[in-house]
C-alpha cells in the first residue's frame, strides 16, 4: 500500500465525506488497522479527516472517532500524533456554550 495514496484517499473522505455515503465506513476500516507501524502521515490524516467528518456526520462518526482517539492517544511511537490526538480530545471535551 502506497502511503501517499492512502493519505490522499483519507483526505478526500474527510473533505468530501458528506457527499460520499460510504465515507465513515471506509475510514472505519482504516482505523481498525491503526498501529504504530502505519505511516505517520496516514495516521495524522486519519485524525484530521475523522475530525472533519465528525462535524459533518456526527451520528456515524462518534464511535469511530472514539476508537481512533484511544489508539492515537495510546500511540507513543510519534509525539506529534499523540499530542494532536490529545488536543482534539480536549477540544471536543470542552463545553464552549
Amino acid at each position: 500500500k502506497d502511503p501517499r495514496a492512502q493519505q490522499a484517499l483519507v483526505w478526500v473522505l474527510g473533505q468530501f465525506g458528506e457527499d460520499i455515503p460510504e465515507a465513515p465506513y471506509l475510514l472505519e476500516e482504516m482505523i481498525e488497522e491503526y498501529s504504530p507501524e502505519m505511516d505517520a502521515g496516514v495516521r495524522v490524516e486519519l485524525l484530521s479527516a475523522s475530525m472533519k467528518l465528525t462535524f459533518k456526520r456526527p451520528g456515524e462518526m462518534q464511535t469511530i472517532l472514539g476508537k481512533l482517539m484511544k489508539a492515537a492517544i495510546d500511540d507513543t511511537s510519534n509525539v506529534d500524533i499523540h499530542d494532536r490526538a490529545l488536543m482534539y480530545h480536549r477540544l471536543l471535551a470542552t463545553n464552549v456554550g
